[in-house]
């Protein structure tokens, strides 16, 4: 009676324990945030062939396991949760503003846990247990397609490390299953890194440098064609100035030799014009003493024209009166002489006539006509 009684109890608690995995928040969690058809798990469940040491050593094992797990990420514990009958209890955060503990997706795999052997798992539970990792599995891939944009990655990883953790009690084979979801949220991490970058991209700002950069463009672009223009004068103007120069340059050339040549002309011109200096000073000197000789000469000369007014005056006077005295009344008998003696006699007129005229030459001249006019009254007065 006692060991039906026990036995009884025992199928009671097992029972409970499946209605209780059943009832569990991993399945109502999921269930009532995915909008898929879900397997609907009876509650009811028997149990049957099932002998009291496989009871006794499972249910030891669970409660073993009543400790709380927790999964190692970035070199730190993170705790998984209460376990209920040794099936720990995975709470989906229904929004992302609730408390979020960060850990890192890429060492999900290297920390995955074993899942258990099949013979550590009742055959009468197998079925309900495949059913609840099923489950569980889909409802994880529809919180994290459905609420992607809601979610973050850190948000991802802590829900997939909870279902990891639930999956591996429940003795599923989830590594396949595992690394799709790692890529899952690897890929939702690149999105969200290139949603980070659009949300960093200021379209305004952008917009707003874009334009300030084509007007600065444009400033710059008409600054240039000015500038261009510019410099094409200068080249034409330094064109211009070159020609001029080489022009210049050639005429330059020119006029240095041309200088060259006046300046040896200028030379020699100054020293024939040195030599007529010194020419001129003599010739000058020359002519000083000259006139101090011809006011000398002038002098004599007014002495001498003196001495000759005086002669003449003297001559004049003698003269008339030689002819007075030859013009008295001769005798009879001297009348053909004295005709003879007219006759043969020079004309005294032409000859005073000579004498009436100044002399016109120089100071010999005029002592000669003084010899000549001395002698004259000497010749009258021989007749």
């Amino acid at each position: 009676m006692s060991s039906r009684k026990l036995q009884e109890s025992d199928e009671t608690a097992n029972v409970r324990r499946s209605a209780r995995l059943r009832q569990s928040p991993v399945v109502t969690t999921y269930a009532s945030d995915s909008s898929e058809s879900q397997e609907q798990v009876p509650r009811k469940h028997p149990i049957g062939r099932c002998s009291k040491k496989k009871l006794k050593s499972f249910a030891f094992q669970q409660d073993q396991q009543l400790q709380e797990p927790t999964l190692v990420t970035n070199g730190c514990e993170m705790a998984l949760g209460e376990t209920r009958d040794g099936i720990p209890v995975v709470e989906i955060p229904s929004s992302p503003e609730e408390e979020k503990p960060k850990c890192d997706f890429r060492v999900l795999r290297k920390h995955a846990l074993k899942p258990k052997s099949p013979e550590e798992i009742l055959p009468e539970d197998r079925q309900h247990l495949v059913n609840a990792a099923s489950v569980l599995k889909s409802q994880l891939v529809a919180r994290l397609t459905s609420s992607a944009d809601n979610l973050k990655t850190e948000d991802m990883v802590n829900l997939a490390s909870r279902c990891y953790i639930a999956l591996r009690e429940l003795g599923d084979d989830y590594i396949s299953f595992s690394s799709q979801v790692n890529k899952l949220i690897t890929q939702h991490q690149e999105v969200e890194s290139a949603a980070k970058d659009i949300e960093n991209q200021n379209d305004g700002d952008l917009k707003a440098r874009y334009i300030q950069q084509v007007q600065f463009l444009s400033e710059v672009t008409e600054k240039l064609f000015s500038l261009q223009d510019k410099l094409s004068r200068s080249k034409t103007q330094a064109e211009l100035l070159m020609f001029k120069k080489e022009e210049l340059t050639a005429l330059l050339l020119m006029l240095t030799e041309e200088l060259s040549e006046e300046e040896e002309r200028v030379k020699t011109l100054t020293e024939e014009r040195d030599q007529f200096k010194e020419s001129h000073s003599e010739i000058k000197s020359g002519l000083e003493k000259l006139g101090a000789e011809k006011n000398e000469a002038s002098v004599a000369f007014k002495a001498i024209n003196a001495r000759y007014n005086t002669a003449k005056e003297e001559f004049e006077r003698i003269s008339k009166h030689l002819l007075c005295s030859i013009r008295r009344p001769s005798r009879p008998s001297l009348v053909g002489f004295s005709r003879s003696s007219q006759a043969t006699k020079p004309s005294t007129t032409s000859f005073f006539a000579k004498l009436a005229t100044p002399p016109s030459t120089g100071l010999f001249q005029t002592n000669k006509h003084t010899e000549n006019q001395a002698s004259a009254p000497a010749i009258g007065a021989s007749f």
